[in-house]
């Protein structure tokens, strides 16, 4: 077996940013430090946090008497103001490329214009930037919610940075020949254009495709989608024991890709494995 490993397979720009500033902060030991909610959506990096006394919490209030550090995908505006007036410290650690969502539906707000989002509903960064859009907020993600979505005047339209770009493409299409004037922020991060692109070409030139990641992980679950749309035999593990050995056996080529807030461990444990499954060169 030939094992192919996707370039871009790991850490971003962001979830690096956001471990370094957690791990900086926690060299202070004077007062407690947490994170509010999973600093990243990846469980091996949750219990090593954990495992240095860094601990996830739910609410606010579990940070009394500590330090907050707020997680990669951002918080929303209500939650900001629950730290400031319990007396919490907070530390910011959103990815940049979320801040800058935030700041243009933050504007468009204040225009008064509705919010058109495009993402996962429930997830913290869809949560965070609702939470910004004012009086009218409608969040999507299909083909079809766009064709229905009503705003009551011409919208504004945004999307989650881990968002399938081909379908956001499509979505924008549709809602720019519904709404002539509306304003579109290209919000996909480069990481995730960058690992889309590559999954696809991946997947053009081995038999099958191993996806590494959180299954949490929104972008991680993107890379997934985007693999199984080429018609290739896709797996998603979340590390190399989830290996589907017997499956795997029986091909020739394995292209090996991992989400963005994938450690480099997991990923290299799930190639080492791979490597003895097939006897063959990496």
């Amino acid at each position: 077996m030939k094992v192919v490993v996707a370039n871009t397979a790991g850490f971003c720009m962001g979830v690096r940013r956001a471990l370094g500033i957690v791990l900086d902060a926690a060299a202070d030991a004077s007062t407690p430090l947490f994170t509010f909610g999973p600093l990243i959506h990846n469980n091996q990096v949750v219990q090593l946090l954990e495992e240095r006394g860094i601990r996830a919490i739910d609410a606010p209030d579990d940070a009394v008497g500590g330090r907050a550090v707020l997680r990669a995908h951002g918080v929303t505006k209500e939650e900001l103001r629950d730290f400031g007036e319990l007396g919490v410290s907070v530390i910011d650690a959103t990815c940049p490329k979320v801040q800058r969502s935030e700041r243009f539906v933050d504007e468009m707000a204040e225009r008064g214009k509705p919010v058109i989002i495009v993402g996962d509903r429930g997830h913290a960064e869809v949560r965070a930037l609702a939470s910004r859009a004012g009086g009218e907020v409608h969040v999507i993600s299909s083909t079809e919610e766009a064709l229905a979505v009503q705003p009551s005047s011409t919208p504004v339209l945004v999307a989650q940075t881990t968002m399938n770009e081909e379908r956001y493409r499509k979505i924008a299409a549709i809602l720019a020949d519904r709404f002539p004037g509306i304003e579109i922020l290209d919000s996909i991060c480069s990481a995730t254009h960058e690992r889309q692109a590559e999954v696809r070409e991946l997947a053009g030139n081995v038999d099958a495709v191993v996806v590494v990641g959180g299954p949490h992980s929104a972008n991680t679950m993107r890379l997934l989608e985007i693999a199984r749309e080429t018609d290739k035999p896709a797996f998603f593990v979340e590390t190399a024991d989830a290996l589907p050995v017997e499956e795997l056996e029986r091909f020739h080529t394995v292209g090996v890709t991992a989400g963005a807030s994938t450690p480099g461990w997991v990923t290299s444990a799930v190639v080492d494995k791979l490597k003895r499954i097939g006897r063959g060169a990496w």
